[in-house]
């Protein structure tokens, strides 16, 4: 073995190497970091923070405030009148704007 050879082969072994701690860390950014479901990801954790602080309540949530958006208050103890499920007139989001 000549020592062009023995660098050549420590060259490929430290770029494999490298290459390796890219992936490893690249997968982390993506699966932990930037994955819209994990409550700890930075955007997710900046929109919680502002929210919280504008609105007061330490519980906001950006998808609870969506959801909130389009949907009455649930009340289990709400009379039913026969089969059906939806009713005539809006609440909520839908009733400001007349619908």
């Amino acid at each position: 073995m000549n020592a062009k050879n023995v660098a050549i082969g420590v060259g490929v072994v430290v770029v494999a190497v490298l290459l390796y701690k890219g992936y490893e860390a690249g997968k982390k950014i993506v699966t932990v970091d930037l994955n819209p479901t994990n409550s700890g990801n930075f955007a997710n954790s900046a929109v919680t923070s502002i929210g919280q602080s504008i609105s007061g309540d330490p519980n906001w949530t950006l998808g609870g405030s969506i959801y909130s958006l389009f949907h009455t208050p649930y009340n289990p103890n709400a009379a039913t009148s026969g089969t059906s499920t939806t009713s005539s007139s809006s609440t909520g989001f839908w009733a400001s704007l007349g619908l």
